[in-house]
């Protein structure tokens, strides 16, 4: 996923279960979320969807477990919990709409 204002920056789900933050133009980690990658608690992420708020995404976990987390302090900001896995994310993109609405699948 390329996050909003991120330049030349992408945000990968690793194999091993770890969020990590790449620059793709250097072709280096600049990143391991570490305080993200430990909520997770082994949880495979399947999905995840960038909010329309800078640094903020949620994350779909094979758990059924949401997760909406700032990447720029490394920090989880509010879960919820669904009977299957997250299989796709998406934030409303009403500008109407005073708050920002997760859907999940």
């Amino acid at each position: 996923m390329h996050p909003m204002s991120y330049v030349n920056k992408i945000v990968i789900a690793g194999e091993d279960d770890k969020l990590l933050l790449f620059n793709i133009e250097a072709n280096e980690l600049i990143y391991s979320f570490v305080n993200i990658t430990k909520r997770l608690n082994g949880a495979r992420i399947l999905t995840f969807e960038q909010s329309p708020l800078f640094d903020i995404v949620a994350l779909g976990l094979e758990s059924g477990e949401l997760l909406i987390v700032n990447l720029k302090h490394d920090k989880v900001l509010s879960s919820f919990t669904q009977d299957s896995p997250a299989k796709s994310l998406s934030f409303s993109s009403d500008p109407s709409i005073e708050k920002s609405l997760l859907a999940s699948c």
